[in-house]
C-alpha cells in the first residue's frame, strides 16, 4: 500500500498528502485488504480527486464524520454497513475492521492520527510508516467499521 508520505505523490498532484490524509489512506488500505486490490499512484490520485468532487473528502484530504468515512469506504469497494465510535478497550467481531484514533500532546496542542488496528487494539498499519514518536500516542477511541454479514464467504 502506498503511504501518505510517498515522495512520488508530489509529482502527480499538488495536494498535501502528508497533512490530514491518514483516515483517507486507511480507507484505501482497507479496500486493498478486503478486495485484494492494489492502488498505484496514478489511480490513487484520480480516486482522491473524485472523492473530493463528491464531497466525501475535504480539500485538506481530511475525511470528517462517520457518514463520510462510510461513503468513502463504500465508493472504494469495501462492503461496509456502518461506522461507529467505541472505547479503547473494545474488541472487534469477525465482521469488523478497526481504526485506532491516536492522540498525543505537543505543547498545548492535541495531535490526532488514525492507524489500522488488528481488532484487539494493536497497530497493524500506519499510513506514515513506523516512526519513533508512535510510542508517544495513546489510543483515545476506535472507529469500528461493520462489514456486511457474509462478505468473507464470497
Amino acid at each position: 500500500m502506498i503511504r501518505q508520505d510517498c515522495e512520488e505523490l508530489k509529482f502527480y498532484s499538488d495536494l498535501n498528502y502528508e497533512g490530514w490524509a491518514c483516515k483517507l489512506f486507511l480507507c484505501f488500505y482497507f479496500a486493498e485488504q478486503v478486495s485484494n486490490l492494489y492502488w498505484d499512484i496514478e489511480k490513487l490520485v484520480e480516486e482522491v480527486l473524485i472523492l473530493i468532487n463528491k464531497g466525501f473528502v475535504k480539500c485538506d484530504l481530511g475525511v470528517y464524520g462517520h457518514e463520510n468515512t462510510l461513503e468513502v469506504l463504500k465508493y472504494l469497494g469495501v462492503p461496509a454497513e456502518k461506522v461507529r465510535q467505541e472505547g479503547s478497550g473494545y474488541l472487534c467481531k469477525k465482521n469488523e475492521l478497526e481504526m485506532l484514533d491516536l492522540r498525543r500532546m505537543v505543547g498545548w496542542h492535541e495531535i490526532q492520527h488514525f492507524v489500522a488496528g488488528d481488532g484487539e487494539g494493536n497497530y497493524s498499519w500506519d499510513s506514515l510508516g513506523v516512526r519513533p514518536q508512535q510510542r508517544r500516542y495513546k489510543i483515545h477511541s476506535k472507529r469500528i467499521i461493520t462489514l456486511k454479514e457474509g462478505w468473507y464467504e464470497k
